[in-house]
């Protein structure tokens, strides 16, 4: 599948000074995007990183919409609590498949080839520089693309249960909303020419999911009214809340489930 886990984002972008909030008039929002990441990280984010996340967010979501992403509404984030929510249009697609197919027009204009059903199966070095790739295509043939850089954008580990048991054992026994495909192989071949990984027990949940399949409920119902309540008909957690504190509290219930209630009202612009 072209996009892996961002093709199964159903809720929104969070970014700050986009070209959506600057048409709307809205302050930069930067400074407050900033504090929340590090307050929703209880303070162990690396602000470094941070400060690129939040300053280049609304430049991301710009060029997305040049590339033709359906990315028009602006709503109100639940982890961040103002106007950072970048949404699809009314009758998009989630968000999710707007990326991916934005980021594919985005191969097409600069003629970046794609190859599909192919498998890295090793970085290649030369005196500890990483010199390009090992591939194994769909018709069984091995070769090497050379490139004076590579980027690995494979993914997390979301479907590795023995790596996610090791790394943080409280997530173990939880369904997997991500793809099968994200096993961390790309991790693993990083790791295996001397690359250096950080917050690997940094595991986020997504709090609303359907029974069985794992397939995630879109978190923009619960902005627009939707609401949890446990095996006791008990409402028990604030809905808008982050995802990392609705996932602890769901968790904490009965059963470790609850249900999510709504009517048709919030499903009626659905594609």
């Amino acid at each position: 599948m072209v996009g892996g886990d961002s093709f199964l984002a159903d809720r929104e972008i969070t970014a700050a000074n986009s070209i959506l909030q600057r048409k709307a008039g809205l302050p930069d929002g930067r400074e407050i995007l900033r504090d929340t990441v590090m307050t929703i990280g209880k303070g162990a984010a690396n602000a470094e990183l941070v400060d690129e996340l939040v300053d280049r967010s609304g430049d991301a979501v710009d060029w997305l919409i040049e590339l033709g992403a359906s990315i028009t509404r602006l709503g109100t984030s639940n982890d961040v609590g103002g106007p950072f929510s970048h949404r699809a249009s009314i009758g998009a697609s989630p968000v999710g498949p707007e990326i991916v197919k934005a980021l594919l027009r985005g191969l097409e204009r600069y003629q970046v080839p794609v190859e599909t059903l192919a498998m890295v199966t090793e970085l290649t070095t030369k005196n500890g520089v990483v010199t390009g790739i090992k591939v194994i295509n769909k018709r069984g043939v091995s070769f090497t693309v050379n490139a004076p850089s590579v980027i690995i954008a494979t993914g997390g580990f979301a479907a590795n249960r023995e790596l996610i048991k090791e790394l943080s054992p409280y997530h173990a026994e939880l369904m997997s909303n991500s793809s099968p495909a994200t096993t961390g192989d790309g991790i693993s071949m990083a790791t295996k020419v001397g690359a250096q990984t950080t917050d690997m027990s940094a595991i986020q949940c997504h709090p609303t999911t359907q029974p069985l399949t794992g397939t995630p409920v879109p978190g923009v119902l619960r902005s627009d009214g939707a609401i949890l309540v446990n095996f006791n008909g008990e409402r028990f957690v604030d809905e808008t809340s982050s995802v990392s504190r609705l996932s602890y509290a769901v968790n904490a219930q009965p059963a470790h489930s609850a249900w999510e209630v709504f009517d048709a009202s919030l499903t009626d612009g659905f594609p």
